[in-house]
């Protein structure tokens, strides 16, 4: 009687701890950011995908800076950049292929997510990256994350090549609409 009390004992502590219906009663989330964060060897994704197809990265810069005077908002600057890109040839494949030449992920990273997961945890990713570098170095990121994921979403065409961009909802404060997250 002692061992199966002890047992129950434990089990209900592990409930303490941990939770199973998280959302009931609290919620316990992580979020990440992707860029120098869950991904080392880049300050900005856009940088390295300017890079990939050879386009002079001050662009990218001018494109930034009239977002930070409010001359453009977040969702205009995505789709400048996007158009910039789509001019210069960027592809999946060159996504892929520079992120994999140039980043990595950080160490721990599989182990740290997992095991927030087993402690009750939902994770997220919230950021202002670019989702071919999330997927070229995590490919499983849907099921990893459970579909929290909310970034930049650059739609290729069936053959790889660039067509459009669904920017973010929940990035940069534009100061003109706001970030999403923040609306009141």
């Amino acid at each position: 009687r002692y061992a199966y009390d002890n047992k129950q004992v434990k089990e209900k502590e592990k409930e303490k701890k941990y939770p199973s219906d998280v959302g009931k009663q609290y919620s316990r989330l992580v979020i990440f950011d992707l860029d120098g964060t869950l991904i080392k060897g880049i300050k900005y994704s856009w940088t390295l995908l300017y890079q990939a197809v050879g386009v002079d990265t001050t662009i990218c810069n001018y494109n930034k800076k009239r977002f930070e005077r409010r001359q453009i908002t977040y969702p205009e600057w995505c789709q400048y950049d996007c158009e910039e890109l789509k001019r210069a040839g960027l592809t999946r494949d060159k996504a892929f292929e520079a992120t994999k030449q140039n980043c990595a992920l950080t160490k721990n990273f599989s182990s740290a997510i997992h095991m927030l997961k087993d402690a009750g945890f939902a994770v997220a990713i919230i950021s202002g990256g670019a989702d071919p570098v999330l997927y070229s170095l995590i490919p499983d990121a849907d099921e990893l994350f459970d579909g929290n994921i909310l970034i930049n979403k650059l739609n290729f065409s069936k053959n790889g090549a660039l067509e459009s961009i669904t920017p973010t909802e929940y990035d940069w404060d534009d100061g003109l609409l706001g970030v999403k997250g923040k609306r009141a």
